[in-house]
């Protein structure tokens, strides 16, 4: 809970990391029932992503892109009732409909509609109709964007204001009666391998990629917890890959995306945060946002990946990070294209979303996207 003394102290030693309001959303499928553990059917897949209030205002309409073409559609949100760090679902319905999940927070009073003021949770909508499916209030902070299980419908994981990550299950079955009493318990994730350090980390940032290469691996951005030596020492937030179990509510295998020998990858004064894959005719990407706290700028990297053959462990390739772009972005998720070719991010102050080419030649242009409602 973030009123421990224990959450307390997590959060004291990483305060970098931030708190953020996060509103998560999901709206109902027009699938078969789907049970907590079901598999994901075969649903055409979702090209559209919202664009967060880490890179966007914290006020204001929510903003969905394209992933094929770039198109940006406006939805705009009800009432008093504010919703961050959403992310659809990898699935979309046949009416176009899709769900979304984030976190919500209100500041109207009982009878408006929604919860009372100071009401925080994680909320289930259906876009672009902006139609609330289902609320709930938690204790914990979300303090990022969930992660969309593509193996299990309906389960995502999220960061809280502990350090921890936490599983939910929505209620499974397709009558909005049913989904309304909700889903299963919030659960924390446990460690049942050794965590790095012997000591559980901060987790944030996570993030289930599509590739059948990384199929039952989470991506993260991980700081270890300072230990008896460390006092003193600035220590790198980065990425780390995490399996879970079949239940997806235990990390059974971890480990880190970069070699701590690759200087080019782990920068003890930078944080490496938002990464996420990107997969183009059987190639693998790291893409992730290099925040520099001494300048404040941050830039958009990309890394090859690959994946040990005797291991199934992915790795990023030693040498092979470097920035997609020298313009200072906004320090949000990078979402990638669906051909994997390009990555979408918001340019620093300007709120213009760019589409930057995952190639890291210097000539290599970002476009400007323009919105279409």
């Amino acid at each position: 809970m973030i009123t421990s003394l224990h959450a307390i102290a997590r959060l004291a030693v990483l305060a970098f990391a931030g708190l953020s309001l996060a509103a998560l959303t999901a709206a109902q499928l027009q699938a078969p029932s789907r049970t907590a553990g079901a598999v994901a059917p075969a649903d055409p897949a979702n090209p559209w992503e919202a664009l967060s209030a880490d890179v966007r205002p914290v006020h204001g309409p929510v903003e969905l892109i394209h992933r094929g073409d770039g198109r940006l559609r406006r939805v705009d949100l009800p009432g008093p009732e504010r919703w961050d760090y959403l992310a659809t679902s990898p699935w979309v319905a046949a009416d176009g409909s899709m769900e979304a999940v984030g976190r919500f927070s209100t500041t109207g009073p009982p009878d408006s509609g929604t919860p009372g003021e100071g009401a925080i949770g994680l909320v289930r909508v259906r876009l672009p109709g902006a139609e609330v499916v289902e609320r709930l209030g938690l204790e914990i902070m979300p303090t990022g964007r969930p992660a969309w299980d593509p193996a299990r419908a309906g389960h995502v994981v999220f960061p809280g204001s502990t350090g921890k990550l936490y599983s939910y299950h929505f209620a499974a079955g397709d009558d909005p009666t049913e989904v309304a009493r909700g889903g299963s318990a919030v659960r924390a994730l446990d460690w049942r391998c050794e965590a790095p350090g012997g000591r559980e980390p901060f987790l944030i940032d996570p993030v289930w990629s599509q590739a059948p290469e990384m199929r039952g691996l989470l991506i993260v951005s991980l700081a270890r917890m300072r230990g008896v030596g460390d006092a003193g020492k600035p220590l790198p937030i980065s990425p780390w890959w995490l399996r879970l179990d079949e239940e997806g509510e235990s990390i059974v295998d971890a480990g880190p995306l970069f070699d701590p020998a690759d200087s080019a990858g782990i920068d003890a004064r930078s944080r490496m945060r938002f990464p996420n894959v990107a997969r183009r005719d059987g190639r693998l990407q790291l893409v992730y946002m290099l925040h520099d706290a001494w300048t404040g700028r941050s830039v958009a990297h990309a890394a090859d990946l690959e994946i040990a053959p005797e291991t199934g462990r992915p790795r990023v390739r030693p040498g092979s990070a470097a920035a997609i772009t020298g313009e200072a972005l906004a320090f949000g998720t990078l979402i990638p294209s669906l051909d994997g070719r390009s990555a979408f991010a918001s340019g620093q102050g300007s709120g213009v979303v760019l589409r930057l080419p995952l190639d890291t030649r210097p000539e290599a242009p970002s476009l400007d996207l323009a919105r279409a409602h």
